[in-house]
């Protein structure tokens, strides 16, 4: 989008500032993300816009069985001093 033009959610999906798609995708695209910038904390908002209540429960379901734990087999890099 142009400087002063709201960013569009396939934009924003495009540079990962939203994560959406199945446990697969999502733990590649974080697992991406972590090894790029090693970051201390990542924060998981899991309730993006409209949803039923029960597509976030098994949204959270599904990050909470498949996701995190994959993401734990991801090897952190120390900060650079």
């Amino acid at each position: 989008s142009e400087f002063g033009n709201p960013t569009t959610y396939d934009e924003l999906q495009a540079v990962n500032n939203i994560i959406v798609g199945s446990p697969e995708t999502v733990t590649r695209k974080f697992t991406e993300i972590i090894e790029r910038l090693s970051p201390g904390y990542v924060h998981i908002y899991g309730n993006e816009g409209a949803m039923k209540h029960s597509d976030t429960m098994r949204s959270i379901e599904l990050l909470g069985k498949e996701v995190i734990p994959a993401l734990h087999e991801v090897k952190l890099r120390p900060y650079d001093d």
